[in-house]
């Protein structure tokens, strides 16, 4: 197998954006279903989700960066915090469709 250490970088650095997308999604998760966590069934239930909300926005995440922003954009502070209001954007996307087809389909 051979691994250029541009691929290696390439995916380190998806990997922290997904631990990033994964953060992200745990306090929005935190935050829509506060009030309605009342013990450790909840909780895992809350996590679940989580990661869920989360895979679902990091391949969103990447399939965007290598489509448009890797275009777009060089290495500097304002493309990473562009990238991440990308990501933020895409995580309340996908949370509050999750929220929205929960609250609809149950």
């Amino acid at each position: 197998m051979n691994l250029t250490i541009k691929t290696i970088k390439q995916i380190l650095s998806y990997s922290i954006w997904g631990i990033i997308a994964a953060l992200l999604s745990l306090v929005f998760m935190k935050f829509v279903l506060e009030k309605e966590n009342s013990g450790f069934i909840e909780e895992f239930r809350t996590l679940h989700i989580t990661i869920a909300i989360a895979s679902i926005t990091i391949l969103l995440y990447i399939i965007l960066d290598i489509s448009y922003l890797k275009k777009k954009l060089n290495s500097s502070l304002q493309a990473i915090s562009i990238r991440f209001i990308w990501l933020l954007i895409i995580t309340i996307t996908v949370g509050a469709n999750y929220q929205v087809l929960d609250r609809f389909l149950s």
